[in-house]
C-alpha cells in the first residue's frame, strides 16, 4: 500500500507537455485578444493627456490676463531660454504663455511636447501655428482648434472667440502619419 502511494504522488507533481502547451496556447489566444484593445486605451490616454496639457496652458493664458490686466499670448515658443521670447513653429513644439507690456514680453510659463502625439487642425491637414491672445477682460482674438491625435485616437481642444476652451472627444481628423 506505502508503495502505491509513492507512485501516485510522483505521476502528479508535475505538468505533461501536452497541459503546458494547452495553456501557452490559450495566454496567447487571450493576449491577442486583449492587446489591441489595451493598446488603444492607451493612446487615448496619451491623447486625452496631451489636450489636456493645452486645456490647462489656454486656462492658465486667459486666468493670468485677466488678474493682470494685461494681454497673455498662448504660442509656440522656439527658444524658451532667450532673453524676449519670440512666438515662432507650431503648437507640436514647446508652447508658452507670454505676458505682453509696454517693456516687451516676458515668458511666463512652458508646457513641453508629449511623445507620441500629433497637433493638428481640425482637418488633420497641417500643423497649427500662430498664437491665441487674450485681453485684459479674457476674451480672445481668434477662434482655435487644437487637434491631438495619437494613433487615430483624437482629443481637441477648442477655443471660441470669447477665449473659453473646451475639450472634446473626436472633434477632428487624425493624419495618417501619427505613430506612437
Amino acid at each position: 500500500m506505502h508503495g502505491k502511494r509513492g507512485q501516485r504522488s510522483r505521476r502528479q507533481n508535475g505538468l505533461t507537455l501536452l497541459e503546458t502547451l494547452l495553456t501557452l496556447s490559450l495566454v496567447a489566444v487571450l493576449l491577442s485578444i486583449g492587446l489591441p484593445t489595451f493598446q488603444d486605451q492607451l493612446a487615448d490616454r496619451r491623447a486625452r493627456a496631451a489636450a489636456e496639457q493645452f486645456y490647462a496652458a489656454a486656462q492658465f493664458a486667459r486666468g493670468t490676463a485677466q488678474r493682470l490686466r494685461r494681454p497673455v499670448v498662448l504660442c509656440p515658443v522656439n527658444d524658451p531660454e532667450a532673453a524676449v521670447p519670440q512666438c515662432d513653429g507650431d503648437f507640436g513644439g514647446v508652447v508658452g504663455a507670454v505676458l505682453m507690456h509696454a517693456e516687451g514680453a516676458k515668458l511666463l510659463k512652458i508646457w513641453s511636447p508629449l511623445e507620441g502625439v500629433a497637433v493638428t487642425n481640425r482637418a488633420g491637414s497641417a500643423s497649427v501655428t500662430g498664437s491665441v491672445t487674450w485681453d485684459a477682460r479674457g476674451l480672445g482674438n481668434r477662434n482655435l482648434t487644437l487637434s491631438v491625435c495619437a494613433a487615430e485616437r483624437n482629443w481637441s481642444v477648442v477655443i471660441n472667440r470669447l477665449g473659453r476652451p473646451r475639450l472634446s472627444e473626436a472633434w477632428g481628423v487624425c493624419p495618417q502619419t501619427v505613430s506612437t
